[in-house]
């Protein structure tokens, strides 16, 4: 994370900064960027720049954290809109963040990071690139008609399979594909998870039912050719 004395910086210069991190990592991939254009750009000593940042990665981060900001909270704005359907909250976002996509002064950001960055930056350190709470499973409850997925393997392994999928629909549509095409796909994928929760559930229900005796099992009924004896036994 960037100093305190950057977080302390005034304003305009923030930004300035920023603005100059913005123009390198959009035009350059991380593993090309130059720390010499940064510092001409945004008009600073590279001194200063080591006293901003650790390394290129912090300031990597630095800028990618305020672009990813708006995805965090379109994310929320969905799981509010459909607190019974988890699903339909994760297309949604994604749709919604598609159609942003063409308008959002990060989109050469968003194509550099989902489709070169976000490898480079997993090769180097995989604690480094950026997981929102989110991508997270382990964190995003998945409710499927209104009930929650009580198992913690189904919640994860539903919850990792439509981010993932989310993830590379944006991928996908960032690296030129028909943004209807894509959706397509995604929707298609949610409504099998969606058929597979209900299926599961109806499978858990019918093993929770006892088992009733069948009327015409006639192995249920007293053996005729000792109902004597053993009605003496009970009696003794």
């Amino acid at each position: 994370m960037p100093s305190s004395t950057f977080r302390n910086l005034p304003a305009d210069k923030r930004q300035h900064i920023v603005a100059a991190l913005l123009d390198e990592f959009c035009a350059y991939p991380l593993s090309e960027a130059k720390i010499s254009r940064i510092v001409v750009k945004a008009a600073i000593p590279r001194g200063s720049f080591y006293v901003y940042f650790s390394d290129m990665f912090d300031a990597y981060r630095t800028v990618l954290a305020e672009a990813l900001t708006e995805v965090d909270a379109g994310l929320d704005t969905e799981i509010a809109r459909h607190p019974d359907d988890t699903l339909a909250a994760v297309y949604d976002y994604t749709k919604r963040f598609i159609a942003k996509l063409s308008h959002s002064p990060y989109r050469d950001l968003y194509t550099m990071h989902w489709l070169i960055n976000r490898a480079y930056l997993a090769a180097h350190d995989e604690h480094i690139y950026h997981r929102n709470r989110h991508t997270d499973a382990a964190s995003l409850d998945v409710m499927v008609d209104d009930i929650a997925l009580a198992s913690g393997a189904e919640r994860d392994a539903v919850s990792r399979t439509v981010m993932d999928e989310s993830h590379a629909t944006l991928s996908a549509v960032l690296n030129g594909e028909e943004p209807t095409a894509a959706l397509r796909r995604f929707e298609a994928l949610i409504d099998i998870l969606r058929a597979g929760v209900r299926h599961t559930r109806q499978i858990r229900h019918d093993s929770a039912e006892p088992d009733l005796p069948n009327q015409y099992d006639r192995s249920t009924e007293p053996d005729q050719s000792n109902q004597g004896g053993d009605h003496v036994s009970r009696h003794r």
